[in-house]
């Protein structure tokens, strides 16, 4: 009489070929949530970047002769050759160049100072990263 072989433990190839399919879509996944994240990081990092220049622009302004206060740069463009309209800096592991733009109105009192740093990286919504700070800045000589 012939005797029934013994099935052995183990998976058969297309179990093997399954589950590689599948550990392959979950992998994609978790990748594109990694790549997502890293995004969502540097746009912040770039926002925060914005910020800073712009701040430190207006502490500059603030600090200045008050009637050496003036509209410059206008548009913003961060592509622009003027250097001082242009500021470059280190975001994350790349180089990031910002426009700056300064749009003044006012008297001989008191003068309404607007900051507007650009970039041309994008937001998730598509638009151009922008960042603008008013201040009022006083003439305290006068």
């Amino acid at each position: 009489m012939l005797s029934k072989p013994k099935a052995k433990g183990g998976f058969t190839l297309i179990e093997t070929l399954v589950s590689i399919f599948l550990f392959s879509l979950v992998l994609i996944f978790i990748i594109r949530g990694f790549w997502f994240a890293y995004q969502l990081n540097f746009v912040r990092l770039v926002k925060d970047e914005a910020v800073k220049i712009a701040q430190e622009k207006m502490k500059e302004l603030r600090s200045g002769d008050f009637n050496a206060i003036s509209s410059s740069c206008s548009p913003c463009d961060p592509n622009s050759t003027n250097s001082s309209c242009k500021k470059t800096r280190k975001v994350g592991n790349k180089d990031v160049d910002f426009g700056l733009q300064i749009q003044v109105t006012g008297d001989t009192t008191y003068k309404r100072v607007t900051v507007t740093v650009c970039t041309s990286y994008k937001d998730f919504s598509k638009n151009d990263i922008t960042y603008t700070l008013t201040s009022l800045i006083a003439n305290r000589e006068g």
